[in-house]
C-alpha cells in the first residue's frame, strides 16, 4: 500500500512551486463569476490564499522545531493530502512548507484530495475525508513513518466541544480561524516535531 501511494506522490503529485501555481490561478479564476458557478468551491480560494500568504511572511520557525528537524539523517518524503478550499489547510500548510524547507533531506509532494480518492481512502479521519493529511515516508525503504492532520489536536477537540454543544457552523469556524491565528502555529511545531522524534530516532 504504501509504496503505491509514494510512488503516485511522484508520478502525479505536485512540487510546492506547482502547487503554489494552481493555488494562485485559482484565486484569480475565482474572479470570474461564472467559473464559481461552475465550481462553488472556487468561492473559498481568495480568501485561503490570503490566509496562507499572511503566514508564509510571517512565520520563523522556533528554535525547538528547527533543532528536532534539522537533525532528520534519512531521505523523507511528506505527502500532503489538501485542496484549496479547505480553510483548515490554509491555516496549516504553510507551517508545514516552512519546517520541512529546515532540512534538504525531506521532499514535499501535493496530492489533491479530490483528484486521488483511493488514496484519500487510506486516511481517513474518523470515516471522513477531512484535510489537510500530512504522510511521512522513508524515501529509500519506503516505509510510511507518521500521519497527522486533519487539525492540531487543541483545535480539533475545541471545535467538536462546540459543535456537540449546538453551536453553528459557521459561528464554530470563525473561532475555529480565530484559534488558528492566536496559535501561530506552535501547536503544529509541538505535534510535527513530537511525531519526527518518535520515528527518526532523534534525540534533542
Amino acid at each position: 500500500m504504501n509504496t503505491s501511494v509514494l510512488q503516485t506522490a511522484y508520478s502525479s503529485g505536485l512540487s510546492p512551486d506547482e502547487y503554489n501555481q494552481h493555488f494562485t490561478q485559482r484565486a484569480q479564476l475565482a474572479a470570474d463569476q461564472s467559473a464559481q458557478n461552475h465550481d462553488e468551491h472556487l468561492q473559498y480560494v481568495p480568501m485561503n490564499k490570503q490566509r496562507s500568504a499572511r503566514i508564509e511572511k510571517t512565520y520563523i520557525p522556533s528554535p525547538e522545531i528547527t533543532q528536532i528537524v534539522e537533525k532528520i539523517q534519512t531521505r523523507q518524503t511528506w505527502l500532503v493530502i489538501t485542496e484549496d478550499w479547505c480553510g483548515d489547510s490554509s491555516q496549516i500548510v504553510p507551517y508545514i512548507l516552512s519546517i520541512a524547507k529546515l532540512s534538504t533531506n525531506i521532499t514535499i509532494r501535493f496530492l489533491l484530495r479530490d483528484s486521488f480518492p483511493e488514496i484519500m481512502d487510506k486516511y481517513l479521519t474518523n470515516g471522513t475525508k477531512s484535510i489537510p493529511k500530512i504522510i511521512a515516508f522513508d524515501t529509500q525503504d519506503e516505509k510510511e513513518l507518521w500521519t497527522w492532520g486533519p487539525r492540531p489536536s487543541q483545535a480539533a477537540q475545541e471545535f467538536l466541544q462546540r459543535k456537540a454543544e449546538g453551536m453553528a457552523k459557521s459561528d464554530n469556524q470563525l473561532l475555529l480561524h480565530k484559534w488558528y491565528a492566536q496559535d501561530k502555529g506552535k501547536n503544529i511545531e509541538k505535534e510535527i516535531g513530537e511525531l519526527i522524534i518518535n520515528t527518526s530516532h532523534i534525540i534533542v
